[in-house]
């Protein structure tokens, strides 16, 4: 973790932002004290939904897709 004074922080925002994309953390001082840290944001993942539903939609399959691929193979002989 790095730690600056806010005058740094303010002269060389763009560079310490780029710096906390990379996943270090910045504290800026003022006056020797420290008074904030910088941290890049945790993405948020989507959660998958349930296809469940959906998938019930569908009749199985007599014939599986390998099986129907190797029937146009051997009507292509």
């Amino acid at each position: 973790m790095r730690t600056i004074s806010i005058v740094v922080a303010r002269a060389q925002l763009n560079k310490i932002l780029d710096e906390v994309m990379l996943r270090e953390k910045v504290n800026i001082t003022r006056q020797g004290q420290p008074i904030a840290r910088i941290e890049a944001v945790k993405k948020q993942l989507m959660p998958i939904p349930d296809m469940s539903k959906f998938r019930a939609r569908f009749t199985k399959a007599k014939i599986s897709s390998l099986g129907i691929l190797r029937q146009l193979r051997d009507e292509g002989k």
